[in-house]
């Protein structure tokens, strides 16, 4: 019974901040999308990097640290 009654309250309250209730949403997708795309650029930068490297022709690629 609660339960109903908590989520009538919360399509009355979304229904008469309708703006409001829009931009949020806006907001939500377009943080979701920003995040997508950055990991998917992400990850085709490393994809790219990675074929470089393959292209060399070298199996092992050494790397050593060095102190300035």
């Amino acid at each position: 019974m609660r339960v109903t009654r908590n989520i009538q309250l919360g399509i009355k309250n979304l229904w008469r901040h309708r703006l409001r209730s829009m931009l949020t949403m806006l907001g939500v997708v377009f943080g979701v999308a920003s995040v997508v795309a950055m990991l998917a650029v992400g990850e085709g930068a490393s994809a790219q990097a990675m074929d470089q490297i393959r292209r060399l022709g070298s199996n092992n690629i050494l790397l050593s640290a060095v102190k300035p």
